[in-house]
């Protein structure tokens, strides 16, 4: 199976950023997610999907340390039309200088 890459171009404030990468990579989010939780179900009976949850604890560490990571977050949910607590942007992208 040949794999390939997407690179996409976002300027803006971090929301902004966020927003675009969810809108671009709205299927590769849901997809990568769905990966995840097959695997974590099927290797070590995870719901996965509990994941988003306890991650939630940690919103408040991040807003007060990295609150521009946050927003990116907020707006990659938004541009995927997923909730936030879904946990399905935190891990699905990887972001180059």
């Amino acid at each position: 199976m040949e794999m390939y890459r997407k690179y996409i171009i976002v300027e803006g404030d971090s929301y902004s950023r966020g927003l675009k990468i969810g809108e671009e990579l709205k299927v590769q989010i849901e997809l990568n997610y769905q990966n995840q939780e097959k695997f974590y179900l099927d290797k070590e009976g995870f719901n996965y999907g509990r994941w988003g949850e306890m991650a939630m604890r940690y919103l408040p560490h991040v807003e007060k340390y990295a609150p521009e990571v946050l927003e990116e977050l907020k707006g990659m949910a938004k541009g995927a039309g997923m909730a936030l607590s879904s946990g399905r942007g935190n891990s699905s992208y990887r972001r180059r200088p």
